[in-house]
């Protein structure tokens, strides 16, 4: 087969030398392909579409593959079922080779894709790009396997290994070989371009709340989604199931917010209309009521039932941007642009004290304790600040060194957890507001925090595009990092505590399954991995040598000691072990009180 700049490719016999089928592009022809049984070919050409012809007869198979630019490449996937192509408006597409229908969205790159093939297995595409990188890709969702593959020149080729554990790439002046080692932890991921994602209370669906302008529902096993989108004109700001998990109530920039059948997926009430973008809708408890949010500076109480408002609006001086019920639905709080938050009556809308200043700017987030006694609220004064609800008075004050994004309650009202824009999370004392351990770091500014139902693990989300799980008390990671290929927006573990749903900007969701060692993690554990490291990073986070006899005390103490948790007794078999490992001179790992190293 040949492929010609007339806008033809030719299917010749080999024995007779004549032409068996031309098939007709109106420009160019850059790339022709065989699949793997030899009964199709695949075409690109310049005319910006590719095409599935049958191989014997020339006939065209399903749709023309239309792209935004000059189609570089095209090639089967070894079932001969789904093809990929590259082109020039940056992105490589996976087809169905029989249809012609998009499988996934673009694969994006920042310039050219020059070429896309499939690994022997079909589980991977490699891509390379003018941008100079070659990425590697899902095959079944399109979505990016690794990091990016750079080169110092655009990557004009590259090819698995026949067994597809190697990757070479070529650009520029030099060919690189690299060892396919994709970042796959995770139990489940699917496509949705989502800013907040939640649990059912049973665990068994998610919700999540799009820009798309839709909120959905999917089915935490499989990633299925259950029923069609619940769809707003603009944006879906929130989305929440109510208490018994049959609705479900969703905020939007059309001004908006909506209760939906969550089993159905049809609208139960009429739209509860704001005169501007809603930014939260929340059930309360009982689930006889929602409050809104919005940006025409107020919050109202609705019947969830009917959609009639209970309650005048709740008026801020600025835009409202959070709101919800006290636990046992008395009162509702608001925080608004205003840089106050305040306590309403939510029978009356009559508000319950002077409102509860921050320093300057947004008040970015607000939650009652359980006992509906306290309120927390977080600022973009630096602070997350407990109130008293009934006396507005402040009763402690929780400092970072930046905006402070998110602040939440455990569920046992023991520990207040911040998020923020200074890279790092902290767990506070809700009693003293001291912290319970050295700050808890990300790369990036820290989006969202959230408790683990039983109080012990807490999730960071990070611009730094990963989240990590942590030990309340210690302040030891336990999980993660967890990788996304964007900024993740928000973290939330499942009700059992197992599995934790990510939302990211790099279009995904993804759950992950949680190891379950048990917490809180020992202090002394950290400890032995620095003595056995014989480093350790001091308060300036500089690199300093450990004692030589630091390893020997651990030794002493935790082989004598009468505890059973599953960490001592592991410790018990780590030196157990070690010893029998030991040559017949002492070792660093085993060498007595001041032993030189």
């Amino acid at each position: 087969m040949t492929a010609s700049n007339d806008g033809t490719a030719v299917i010749w016999d080999v024995q007779t030398g004549r032409s068996n089928a031309v098939l007709k592009h109106s420009a160019p022809v850059r790339s022709v392909c065989y699949s793997s049984d030899g009964q199709f070919v695949v075409t690109g050409s310049a005319d910006t579409t590719a095409q599935v012809w049958d191989a014997h007869s020339g006939l065209a198979i399903g749709n023309r593959l239309t792209q935004n630019g000059e189609v570089k490449s095209g090639c089967f996937s070894p079932d001969g079922q789904r093809v990929v192509t590259s082109c020039a408006d940056a992105t490589a597409r996976i087809w169905d080779a029989r249809t012609g229908q998009p499988l996934t969205p673009p694969l994006k790159h920042n310039a050219v894709v020059w070429f896309a093939q499939f690994s022997p297995d079909g589980r991977w595409i490699i891509t390379g790009s003018g941008d100079s990188t070659a990425r590697v890709w899902d095959a079944h969702n399109g979505l990016p396997a690794c990091e990016p593959m750079h080169h110092d020149d655009q990557v004009v080729s590259g090819q698995f290994s026949v067994d597809g554990r190697w990757i070479v790439t070529a650009g520029g002046k030099a060919a690189r070989v690299w060892q396919l080692a994709p970042d796959q932890p995770f139990s489940l991921q699917f496509l949705h371009n989502a800013h907040t994602g939640k649990f059912s209370a049973d665990g068994q669906r998610l919700l999540t709340s799009s820009a798309d302008g839709t909120a959905r529902i999917w089915d935490a096993r499989t990633g299925q989604a259950l029923i069609s989108p619940l769809k707003h004109g603009r944006g879906v700001n929130t989305a929440s199931f109510s208490p018994d998990g049959q609705r479900i109530a969703t905020a939007s920039a059309d001004g908006t917010a909506r209760v939906w059948d969550a089993r159905s997926g049809e609208p139960l009430i009429q739209p509860l209309k704001h005169e501007a973008e809603v930014n939260a809708a929340v059930f309360d408890l009982a689930g006889q009521r929602i409050v809104t949010c919005s940006d025409d500076n107020t919050a109202r109480v609705w019947d969830a039932r009917t959609g009639q408002p209970l309650t005048p609006p709740l008026r801020h001086q600025r835009e409202v941007n959070r709101s919800e019920f006290s636990p046992d639905g008395r009162w509702v709080v608001t925080g608004s642009y205003d840089n106050t938050a305040r306590i309403w009556d939510a029978a009356t809308g009559q508000p319950l004290s002077e409102p509860l200043k921050h320093k300057q700017g947004v008040v970015w987030a607000t939650e009652f304790s359980a006992d509906g006694r306290r309120l927390l609220t977080a600022s973009m004064d630096n602070s997350a600040c407990l109130w008293d609800v009934r006396t507005g008075q402040t009763l402690l004050e929780f400092k970072h060194m930046a905006i402070v994004t998110d602040a939440h309650f455990s569920p046992d009202g023991l520990w207040v957890a911040t998020a923020s824009f200074d890279g790092t999370a902290r767990v506070w004392d809700a009693r003293t507001g001291q912290p319970t351990s050295p700050p808890l770091k990300h790369g990036g500014r820290v989006e969202t925090v959230e408790f683990s139902a039983d109080s012990r693990r807490l999730a960071t989300a990070s611009r730094d595009g990963v989240v990590r799980i942590w030990d309340v008390r210690s302040g030891q990671m336990l999980a993660g990092p967890f990788k996304h290929y964007g900024w993740v927006c928000s973290a939330s573990f499942s009700p059992d505590g197992q599995r934790v749903l990510t939302t990211s900007r790099d279009e995904s969701v993804r759950i992950w399954d949680l190891p379950l060692a048990p917490v809180p993690v020992p202090g002394w554990l950290p400890k032995l991995a620095e003595a056995l490291a014989a480093q350790k990073f001091n308060d300036q986070e500089f690199s300093q040598a450990v004692r030589s006899d630091e390893l020997w005390q651990l030794k002493q103490r935790l082989t004598e000691s009468a505890e059973s948790d599953p960490y001592t007794l592991w410790a018990k078999r780590f030196f157990a072990g070690q010893a029998s490992r030991a040559a017949p001179s002492a070792s660093p790992g085993t060498a007595p009180p001041n032993t030189q190293r």
